[in-house]
């Protein structure tokens, strides 16, 4: 994915660009593994608010559900 194109993007409005760039940085931090398991727990409905892709999702429930992590 590549982020760095978001501020070329024509939008209808301010709002609707906040939404865009909450969605991409979440998915950015959750694909790049920088977020931690407390914080991904912490800010789930952050995640779910800002309607990241399915596949971000996924990987989102995969970690949390996971035994071996603390």
């Amino acid at each position: 994915m590549n982020f760095r194109f978001l501020g070329q993007t024509k939008f209808a409005d301010d709002a609707e660009r906040k939404i865009s760039f909450q969605k991409n940085k979440w998915e950015e931090l959750i694909f790049s593994n920088k977020l931690g398991y407390m914080a991904t727990l912490r800010n789930l409905r952050n995640i779910l608010e800002a309607n990241v892709s399915p596949e971000a999702m996924n990987k989102v429930c995969n970690y949390l559900s996971d035994e071996k992590k603390p």
